[in-house]
């Protein structure tokens, strides 16, 4: 492994660091006691970084991410109830 090479992982795994916590944001603004609402929520703050990443690096849809997203959000849901 080259040096650049571990530098690109160490920064890799700092940008994931910033980037899962940022879902968690649009909570802490509320009191929020509902399971289902801190579905929505978070979903939402998920939602909003996804919309500012692609309209700043551009791309296409990826289908796998979307299909993981909605067994994600349907398990929460289910837990929740």
């Amino acid at each position: 492994m080259t040096a650049s090479a571990g530098i690109l992982g160490y920064v890799g795994a700092l940008v994931g660091m910033v980037m899962f916590g940022t879902n968690y944001i649009p909570v802490r603004s509320f009191d929020n006691y509902d399971a289902a609402m801190f579905q929505w929520m978070q979903g939402n703050g998920i939602m909003g970084l996804a919309i500012a990443v692609q309209l700043v690096f551009g791309g296409s849809i990826n289908w796998y991410g979307l299909s993981g997203g909605a067994i994600w959000a349907v398990s929460n849901v289910r837990r929740s109830l």
